[in-house]
């Protein structure tokens, strides 16, 4: 592990710990949780690290954006929607072992819970809340609601077309609110505030009248009652010296002098106003507009300085860059991540102001799609989430366990190899699960022991990999008959095909793969023909998961007509049957607006030792 960082994080925090004494409530660190995000072989769909759009109100000269997740480069590393590339790899948000590592690495950073962007019950946001609720129980961990508003008005009427007008939807919000407020104060991991518990009112869906009628509802069926902060609706405009005047949008939520509307609590930070425009700097001109480190601490004075009756809620933000999604198709914004420069005084200001607050907030902790996260990246090694346990730690008044942020991504990548093991053949490793489990408790516990379980599970998973015998490779190629056979078998000539195009694979060759784990790139070459997508489809024994089908190996969305390229997208073992029974007796099908040539399918079989 290296120890830079945190040394010169002490140093620009101080090493003595912030005073508490006479605080009612402990100080608190909560993350915002960005969803859904998933992956082909855990559930059969994306989510949304596959993203396309326009930014409709960019001024610059290419505001389109196409990430096609499907599509892995020729180290493995898949095409995200993503400013950043996640640490751990693309997972899945709905995947146990994934969920475990992102609460025990936020517990590594004293981060208390995570705030879900959420929705409402329909809205597969409630399948992220739930699963993070189930492991949150096990590991002590909180979790609170960013309550998206805008989603129902956005979301909810292609999906309940029977709804029609804002009145109908506004009595559905209440009732998908009055169940919230009864799920939330039922669980046991809530985050609550002097025993209420708390929800984040993000804004731009409900009208501040509406809220009153949502609020009347409420108190009429004697629902149970909550604290709710708002998102400050802060902008700005030049003033003298290119200084950044903060302004408060004309808005009922909030005003200077008369306080908070009745029924919202106070502010939660969020991230800082990025209201200059493009500078001339190399990254600067890419986007729209910008902040500056002087922009966001003035934005943190004047949260702090607007105090309700709940908690007072600061924030402290790494960075912020959503090319990735060219700002859910409105414009592109940025704030400069660096080396950690923005967050470190994010949280000087926090630390320093401490006895004024109460929580700190992260906006965010896995909003890869903004740019925005503290989850560890390839590109920062961590360096957010370690300078997260330092801050937190001081804004505690705690002290900081370094040693602990690399372990939780250890634990997962055990888990990750025993499951491969189990999937190659080998018998179940009952005494690795167990000693896996204690490890994840004693990092939940902050218990530095955690290195020892996990040192002794990576001894017996590794010795178990060395009896594993070496692979046996397979090179399948398309041919003109529309076979997909080895590639001594194969004649030349594989003519470009059309919508549709079909491959069978040879019995003999499906048998083995039938039988075997494997591992597998598919490669083809492919020309666009129109606006559109191409789908990429097999023959699977899973039934569909709540989110999507596993028949599915990729989907890529096409913009335009164009030349030739080359694409590789995985293959799963788990998700392709190879019993012949696409239509016309197919394992494989290419469908939509593009020609198809090329195919190559490569793949490792791996089997246990006799």
């Amino acid at each position: 592990m290296k120890f830079s960082h945190f040394a010169v994080t002490l140093l620009v925090l101080g090493s003595s710990p912030a005073g508490l004494a006479g605080d009612t409530e402990p100080h608190k660190v909560y993350a915002d949780y960005h969803s859904a995000r998933y992956t082909r072989e855990h559930d059969g769909a994306l989510g949304i690290w596959k993203y396309s759009t326009v930014g409709k109100n960019s001024r610059l000269p290419n505001p389109v954006v196409n990430r096609n997740a499907d599509l892995i480069d020729e180290s493995g590393r898949h095409e995200l929607a993503s400013a950043d590339y996640p640490l751990v790899g693309m997972q899945s948000e709905l995947d146990p072992d994934y969920i475990e590592y992102q609460i025990l690495s936020a517990k590594a950073a004293h981060i208390d819970g995570f705030f879900v962007e959420w929705g409402f019950f329909d809205h597969g946001s409630e399948r992220i809340r739930r699963a993070l609720t189930t492991a949150a129980a096990r590991y002590d961990f909180e979790i609170g609601i960013n309550l998206c508003d805008r989603w129902l008005f956005q979301q909810l009427p292609a999906m309940r077309p029977e709804l029609r007008g804002r009145d109908q939807l506004v009595e559905e919000f209440i009732k998908n609110y009055r169940q919230l407020l009864r799920t939330i104060d039922a669980e046991r991991v809530t985050a609550r505030f002097k025993g209420q518990p708390v929800i984040f009112l993000f804004g731009d869906g409900l009208s501040p009248e509406e809220f009153d009628h949502v609020n009347q509802a409420v108190a009429a069926a004697h629902d149970p009652a909550a604290r709710v902060l708002i998102r400050p609706r802060l902008t700005g405009k030049l003033g003298a010296n290119s200084a950044l005047v903060q302004l408060w949008e004309s808005a009922p939520w909030f005003e200077p002098g008369r306080g908070f509307r009745p029924g919202v609590s106070g502010f939660f930070g969020w991230v800082p106003t990025r209201a200059r425009p493009g500078g001339a700097a190399t990254l600067e001109a890419q986007f729209d507009r910008h902040g500056t480190i002087d922009d966001s601490l003035e934005y943190l004075k004047q949260v702090m300085a607007a105090t309700g009756s709940g908690p007072r809620v600061s924030s402290a933000t790494p960075g912020f860059d959503n090319r990735s999604c060219a700002g859910w198709g409105n414009d592109f914004s940025l704030l400069v991540r660096g080396q950690g420069e923005l967050y470190r005084d994010m949280w000087k200001f926090n630390v320093a102001n401490a006895r004024n607050l109460d929580w700190v907030f992260v906006p965010t902790w896995n909003d890869w799609t903004e740019g925005s996260q503290i989850e560890p990246s390839v590109e920062d090694q961590g360096l957010a989430l370690k300078l997260t346990a330092v801050a937190a730690a001081r804004f505690k008044g705690l002290q900081a366990t370094p040693e602990l942020i690399e372990l939780p991504l250890r634990l997962f990548k055990l888990r990750k190899r025993a499951e491969r093991l189990k999937r190659i053949g080998l018998p179940d490793m009952p005494s690795v699960s167990a000693t896996l489990d204690l490890a994840a408790m004693a990092l939940a516990r902050h218990d530095p022991d955690a290195a020892k379980s996990l040192g002794e599970a990576e001894t017996s998973i590794a010795g178990r990999e060395r009896a594993v015998p070496q692979p046996e490779r397979l090179i399948l190629v398309g041919n003109a008959n529309g076979v997909l056979a080895p590639i001594d078998r194969i004649t030349p000539g594989a003519p470009p095909g059309g919508s549709i195009q079909r491959l069978r694979l040879d019995e003999e060759t499906a048998v083995k793969l039938r039988k075997s784990y494997y591992e597998a790139v598919l490669e083809f070459d492919y020309k666009p023909t129109r606006r559109g997508k191409l789908e990429v489809l097999s023959d699977t024994d899973r039934t569909k998961s709540e989110v999507g089908d596993f028949g599915v190996i990729a989907d890529i969305n096409l913009l335009e007509a164009g030349d030739w390229q080359r694409a590789r997208v995985r293959v799963f073992a788990r998700n392709c049957a190879w019993q012949h029974r696409l239509p016309g007796g197919n394992d494989l099908e290419f469908r939509g607006a593009a020609e198809v040539r090329n195919v190559r399918l490569s793949a490792d079989l791996f089997r246990p030792a006799p």
